[in-house]
């Protein structure tokens, strides 16, 4: 079959998730073929993004996933994230305007930017997420035409979530809130209490999860389900890692240990590093919370020290010889979204 469509020679390399992504790419109508074409004509003529496109690409790359050896300095994967992206930035159409800034409350500092640059080549941060990611399963020119796939299908239309404006971010946002509303209702009316503020989710749909959860079964899982039902299985992911916290929510209880978010989890589920966010505080420090050992109340700091906790692995703080004890993302994350979204569509 693929050497059919073409790109036999591409697929040693290939794992069994990469082969299941451009299976559903082919199946949507995507034609591989000519895509990994363009893409050796780009490498061949060497073409280049501007000069402040190849900056910003260039300063994203060795933060892209810094705990991962293949894409750290001399790594595997740095030269190739580089060719995929300067590829991809000549390939979108033109976003154009200044970088967009959301302020966002974030407490103790009361605030913090979300920013995401936005370049007349079309090159947004988050995009070193999704490329990288595919390198991980795919060769460039393959993770180049799967990305292209992700951007321009109707499908999935992450296009709209790099526009100017950022709509595609705007119009989830506003989903997640009425989904949040219809399957965890005490949930949304805790979160609408302490004034929390979705955008701080936005992360995960301007990386497709890759920047909030590690390599591993739990991200590979997540993203089967979007290359097969598409954009609407983005939202319901981010209500399977809701419900993952919904118990501590709702009992309105926060264990922790001094200078980190932490909980008292039990249960199968893995425990993984979070690579590098978007979110940075508006204020000095390290963005850390300062807590005791008691059991306090959840508030709007809590809550989202709880949702930044998502997946991360215990480490000691720099302040302590404590570790801290983060909320586990289940390897099931995607499975679990899928039944969410059956029984929205059931009712």
């Amino acid at each position: 079959m693929w050497r059919v469509l073409g790109i036999g020679r591409f697929m040693s390399c290939t794992s069994e998730h990469g082969v299941n992504w451009m299976l559903g790419a082919v199946a949507d109508g995507m034609d591989l073929a000519s895509a990994v074409g363009t893409y050796a004509l780009m490498d061949t003529e060497q073409q280049q993004p501007t000069a402040e496109q190849a900056r910003t690409i260039d300063q994203d790359i060795p933060r892209t996933f810094p705990d991962d050896a293949d894409f750290r300095t001399g790594g595997a994967k740095l030269v190739q994230l580089r060719k995929v992206l300067y590829a991809v930035s000549r390939s979108v159409r033109t976003h154009g305007g200044p970088p967009c800034v959301v302020v966002v409350p974030y407490p103790p500092y009361g605030f913090c930017w979300v920013c995401f640059h936005q370049h007349d080549g079309g090159y947004t941060q988050g995009m070193n997420f999704i490329a990288g990611h595919l390198l991980r399963h795919c060769q460039p020119p393959l993770a180049y035409a799967l990305f292209m796939y992700l951007l321009t299908t109707a499908r999935v239309g992450l296009d709209a979530v790099y526009a100017e404006g950022m709509p595609g971010v705007a119009a989830a946002t506003t989903q997640l809130q009425q989904l949040m509303t219809v399957h965890f209702p005490d949930m949304a009316a805790h979160l609408q209490r302490v004034g929390f503020n979705y955008h701080l989710l936005m992360k995960h749909y301007m990386s497709m999860f890759a920047c909030a959860l590690p390599a591993g079964p739990a991200l590979d899982g997540v993203w089967d389900v979007i290359f097969s039902f598409g954009w609407q299985s983005v939202l319901y992911v981010v209500l399977a890692l809701a419900q993952v916290v919904e118990h501590h929510v709702i009992a309105g209880k926060f264990s922790t240990r001094t200078g980190a978010p932490g909980l008292d989890h039990a249960g199968s589920a893995s425990c993984y590093t979070v690579p590098g966010a978007y979110v940075s505080c508006g204020c000095a420090g390290s963005g850390m919370i300062a807590t005791t050992d008691s059991v306090a109340d959840l508030d709007l700091e809590a809550t989202c020290a709880l949702f930044e906790s998502l997946g991360k692995r215990p480490t000691k703080d720099g302040s302590s010889d404590s570790l801290t004890k983060p909320v586990g993302v289940p390897t099931n994350l995607g499975k679990r979204a899928v039944k969410l979204m059956m029984q929205s569509q059931e009712s």
